[in-house]
């Protein structure tokens, strides 16, 4: 079994003066001050997608283990685009078959210190080469994939709008979020188009951030806390850049899951507000073309989302992971769910790869 013993997040925001290896040990010590005893971890993972562009440098895992006291660890770093989804199931099969005791894993990254436009371009080497070379950038895709959702289910922007208002008055209870206010449909309406019909409160608000997840075994778990949650599964998938209202490797996820979702809280990477629809859809969570007017019928991104809680990259999932535990154990300090299961959807951008992890109350 793969025990969840402990987790800590930085709270998403612009760091000017710190650095990867700073903000990870802020997270770090967050974790050392909830554990009994101060963790060895048989492996550090670090998640991180922009870790070159952002810092200038390579062998972030080993400087990051380093900085963290954990020499003699192994250590590595896993990337695949901005899901972060591939270190959990790293982390997590390293557990389940036998070869670790512990994993510590850490989502971290820095991304305030780059232009915008710099970001932008650094997104799109995540498309095939030629996309790239003719400038396209993810959101365009996006953009698409939302006019097609809004001509096959015949809904217009309004019905969009529903996502960033909602996600937004989730934040307002979060201490931890990046973007704590409310919004209203009309303000969202107005801002500033990125890629018609894409707005600017349609995207996820990207930051600064780390979080660390503590996993063990269940033999050493109560070595470090009586508060455990159950990572019961961790299932990926992968597919085609779909235009489409629907996304080739959420639908083969939901498929691998296995049991109906509606009996999960659930996280989905909302990194556009149609991508969080979809997720919904594939998922079997909600009915399609109807998702986002019924969000008050299921439990959902609480946090925030990557909308307002923040979108740190490659640290997302891991963010995601240590926000579910904190649920699940009762420490969260916003709104709150009362299910004993919890499921996190973890995707790149586009949903070309999906992953899921479930996690069960111990």
């Amino acid at each position: 079994m793969v025990v969840i013993v402990g987790a800590s997040i930085v709270p998403i925001n612009r760091y000017y003066e710190s650095s990867a290896e700073d903000l990870a040990f802020e997270a770090y010590n967050g974790l050392t001050r909830e554990l009994k005893d101060r963790p060895k971890a048989d492996v550090v993972v670090i998640s991180s997608t922009y870790a070159e562009l952002s810092t200038n440098s390579i062998n972030l895992a080993n400087k990051i283990a380093s900085y963290l006291g954990h020499q003699g660890s192994a250590v590595m770093r896993v990337e695949a685009g901005e899901s972060g989804g591939p270190a959990v199931y790293t982390a997590f099969s390293l557990i389940k078959s036998g070869i670790a005791d512990s994993v510590l894993l850490i989502g971290v990254e820095k991304m305030a210190d780059q232009h915008g436009k710099t970001i932008q371009e650094y997104m799109a080497r995540g498309l095939n080469y030629k996309d790239y070379l003719a400038g396209i950038m993810p959101v365009h895709y996006a953009a698409l994939m939302m006019r097609k959702y809004m001509e096959v289910y015949k809904v217009d922007y309004d019905y969009f709008v529903n996502w960033p208002v909602k996600m937004h008055s989730y934040a307002v209870e979060n201490p931890m979020a990046m973007l704590k206010f409310k919004v209203t449909p009309q303000q969202v309406k107005d801002s500033s188009v990125i890629s018609e019909p894409i707005r600017l409160y349609d995207t996820g608000a990207r930051g600064d951030g780390a979080a660390v997840v503590l996993l063990t075994s269940e033999e050493v778990a109560r070595k470090y806390s009586d508060d455990l949650a159950k990572l019961q599964s961790v299932k990926g998938s992968s597919g085609d850049l779909e235009v489409s209202t629907s996304a080739m490797a959420v639908r083969d996820l939901a498929l691998k899951l296995g049991d109906s979702v509606r009996d999960y809280y659930v996280q989905v990477h909302d990194s556009y507000s149609v991508a969080a629809a979809i997720q919904l859809e594939d998922l079997g969570l909600l009915p399609r073309g109807r998702s986002l007017t019924e969000l008050d019928s299921v439990e959902v991104n609480f946090e925030g989302g990557l909308k307002a809680r923040g979108y740190p990259g490659g640290a997302t999932a891991v963010y995601q992971l240590a926000e579910i535990y904190l649920q699940l154990t009762q420490k969260f300090k916003g709104r709150t769910t009362s299910k004993e299961k919890a499921l996190v959807i973890s995707t790149d951008d586009l949903m070309t790869v999906a992953y899921g992890a479930k996690v069960i109350r111990e």
